[in-house]
């Protein structure tokens, strides 16, 4: 028995040697399973080793199940309306996968063997599935497959979530296998997708779509009814909800996993928006084509889609996008930032057709990404501050983000000009435009940094002095102006002049145009050579009475155009005659009646020309009849009156 124990040590020692001996080359040989992608170390701490996945294909029912890459076929002249798929025993994980049925489009998510395809009842044939793994499993192996088509060829190795088949084709065979990845990775999301369709007017419902795929239709007479939509969360929590809002404004109550919104003859806006654990993991884009606009740029996770002047939406197309991989405009309100395959865009320009903020715009419009990736909204690109540095030069970033020209700025340093092309002007000294007012302005521009501002009120050049009208930027000319209790007079190119008090000023016209009526050298034509003296007639002698005292007129030379010019420069037009006062201009001008014009001196008398020795317009220079151009009533055949500055 001792002998025994003796020999039994003896062996143990020598195998344990071997053992230590042989190790280096077992060494050598692992690391080269590995690299080859063979061997996963490991793999028998996550789950059972050398997984299997099982599946089969059913026609009428029937299938044998297949493992491992063997191809699982439907005899000819019948169609697969099920799939089933499962892992085998042990893995601690499952598969999930969906079916496409003919007719009715994507089904739901199913996982672990139950049924995904078309029901007893209707046999309609599947013709693509989607395949994944989730939990631990998913870390260290991939699923791998690929379908066979209705003439018998195979379509190529695909994993992880893609379709396999033709869609409204026919599936005659699969082949499913796993293979292990070369290294451990972060458990797999499963089949995440959001299956959604539309019911027209007048129609039924639609087949259900996914990924993006229009639900509605484009025609002209088209428009959606009602909407149903249902979430593949995959391995996540949650579920979508949804909901409608009608012509009017009235947004109906939130809609859940597949519930129908009712149908209605005008939905013109959407909210969708994801719940639950998936939320954080997964954004949920949408856009709407609306009547008379077409497709509206995308939105995401509950930000309204559609419009709110009663267009009608005609389709829908929506998709769910992990963050990790998000594109495209995310935000809401005026806060946005843009992704380009999950990296957020910092400190450049962008240019594209999507606006995330006026949904209906279609044209391509440029945009500013600060340092910090927002979009710049309502406000000045700056290039001297840390945000904007890599603009270049300053810009202005309209209410809807987009880079918007030929517009004036109220900044905090005072108001900027903003060229057509967007550029914020950074020039100094005198600029002259009809880009902001539609007639040329004159401003003065000084440099507040990046961009310059214009001055207003009043301010001195070369020892002249000037007024810029506050809020308005540009430099009173052409025009008489009550400012601050003073009346100023500025010529055509701005310069400004002080007068005397309005009254004063009113005296002085009104005595200069009785002078002229008790002048009988002064008589009444409308002969082009003397209207403008020695001789007048009705607008000739108003409007030089005012020139007398420099009160400016601008192009103002005939009762057609004199309101319109007066009141360019200072006057105002009233029609309460009860109200008229002492030189208070009366005008009337009715196209094919009457036109004339005098003033009004108080008391119940006016001075004005009338005619000449004739009774028409034209006579011998000087004033015949004592009554060519006199002072007389009132009268009333008045359309109103023009008063200076009130």
């Amino acid at each position: 028995m001792a002998r025994t124990q003796t020999t039994s040590s003896v062996l143990l020692v020598a195998l344990l040697l071997a053992f230590v001996c042989m190790m280096p080359s077992l060494a050598y040989a692992v690391d080269a399973q590995l690299a080859a992608g063979s061997v996963t170390v490991g793999i028998e701490e996550e789950i059972q080793s050398s997984p299997n996945i099982e599946y089969r294909l059913l026609a009428n029912g029937k299938g044998a199940w297949k493992s491992d890459g063997a191809a699982s076929v439907i005899p000819n002249g019948q169609s697969a309306t099920k799939v089933q798929i499962k892992l085998g025993d042990g893995q601690m994980g499952s598969v999930q996968y969906k079916a496409y049925v003919n007719g009715f489009g994507w089904q739901g998510l199913r996982a672990n063997g139950r049924s995904a395809g078309s029901s007893t009842a209707s046999s309609k044939s599947v013709s693509a599935v989607r395949i994944a793994l989730t939990g631990k499993v998913s870390q260290l192996y991939d699923v791998i497959y690929k379908a066979k088509n209705a003439d018998g060829s195979w379509g190529p190795w695909l994993k992880n979530g893609k379709t396999a088949g033709v869609k409204n084709g026919t599936l005659t065979g699969l082949r499913i296998k796993l293979r292990a990845k070369a290294k451990k990775t972060a458990s797999g999301a499963g089949i995440v997708d959001i299956n959604y369709r539309a019911k027209l007017k007048n129609a039924r419902w639609q087949p259900w779509v996914s990924n993006y795929a229009g639900a509605g239709k484009v025609s002209k007479t088209a428009r959606i009814q009602a909407l149903r939509m249902k979430l593949d969360a995959g391995a996540y929590g949650g579920h979508v909800q949804y909901r409608i809002r009608l012509a009017g404004g009235e947004w109906l109550p939130w809609k859940t996993d597949g519930a129908s919104t009712g149908e209605y003859n005008s939905i013109e806006a959407i909210q969708i928006k994801l719940t639950g654990s998936i939320s954080k993991k997964y954004d949920i884009v949408y856009r709407t084509y609306v009547n008379g606009v077409g497709w509206q740029s995308r939105v995401s996770n509950g930000t309204t889609a559609g419009t709110s002047e009663g267009r009608r939406i005609k389709a829908v197309q929506i998709k769910v996008v992990s963050k990790a991989k998000r594109s495209g405009w995310f935000g809401s309100g005026k806060s946005w930032s843009y992704y380009q395959n999950g990296t957020l865009l910092k400190s450049r320009w962008l240019s594209t057709t999507e606006s995330p903020i006026n949904v209906m715009t279609v044209r391509s419009k440029r945009y500013w990404l600060d340092a910090n990736g927002k979009l710049a909204v309502a406000r000045i690109v700056d290039p001297s501050t840390k945000l904007d540095a890599a603009s270049g030069k300053a810009y202005y970033a309209s209410d809807w983000g987009y880079i918007r020209g030929g517009v004036k700025l109220s900044t905090s340093k005072g108001i900027a000009l903003v060229g057509r092309d967007g550029v914020v002007l950074s020039r100094t000294g005198w600029f002259e435009t009809a880009i902001f007012d539609d007639v040329n302005k004159r401003y003065y521009l000084k440099s507040a940094g990046s961009f310059s501002v214009v001055k207003t009120g009043f301010f001195k050049v070369a020892g002249k002095t000037y007024y810029a009208v506050p809020n308005r930027g540009y430099i009173l000319r052409d025009a008489t102006k009550l400012i601050g209790g003073t009346w100023y007079v500025a010529d055509s190119a701005g310069v400004l002049k002080k007068l005397t008090s309005a009254d004063s000023l009113v005296e002085r016209y009104v005595s200069w145009a009785i002078g002229i009526a008790q002048d009988n050298s002064h008589g009444y034509t409308q002969d082009l050579s003397g209207r403008w003296g020695p001789d007048y007639d009705c607008s000739s002698l108003v409007i030089s009475s005012l020139m007398s005292v420099g009160l400016p007129v601008g192009a103002a030379t005939y009762t057609g155009n004199m309101k319109s010019e007066l009141t360019a420069r200072g006057w105002v037009w009233h029609t309460n005659m009860s109200t008229i006062r002492r030189g208070d201009i009366l005008l009337v001008h009715k196209v094919g009646g009457r036109q004339h014009t005098e003033i009004y001196l108080g008391g119940g008398r006016t001075v004005g020309a009338h005619s000449s020795e004739t009774g028409g317009i034209y006579g011998v220079t000087g004033d015949q009849t004592g009554d060519e151009i006199n002072v007389g009533p009132y009268y009333s055949i008045w359309q109103g009156y023009l008063r200076l500055g009130r």
